[in-house]
């Protein structure tokens, strides 16, 4: 049975909705890009200190790992902590600075 809104789908909404490109050893996407929040309304992590950004998309960057370099709408930064439920659904990257104090 095909998936509901598959990923290309998903790329096309979330680019006609203020998404940012962000582009991964050689992989690009569509994400939307927050602020992180530590209001427990919305489920985040508890600890975000030193979080610059996060991003919200469709689980499609393939061999992501923490403490490499990522490119979010030109700007680089460090991938943090992520998430990708089991479902398959939304994938949520934590963003650190590329420059540490």
């Amino acid at each position: 049975m095909p998936e509901f809104f598959p990923d290309t789908h998903l790329q096309t909404i979330i680019a006609a909705t203020d998404g940012v490109l962000v582009e991964y050893r050689g992989q690009e996407a569509y994400f939307h890009c927050e602020t992180p929040t530590t209001d427990p309304e919305f489920g985040f992590i508890p600890n975000l200190q030193g979080m610059a950004r996060v991003l919200i998309g469709a689980n499609v960057l393939e061999n992501l790992e923490e403490e490499t370099l990522i490119t979010v709408d030109g700007d680089d930064y460090l991938v943090g902590p992520f998430e990708t439920p089991e479902d398959g659904g939304v994938m949520m990257i934590y963003l650190k600075r590329n420059n540490r104090p």
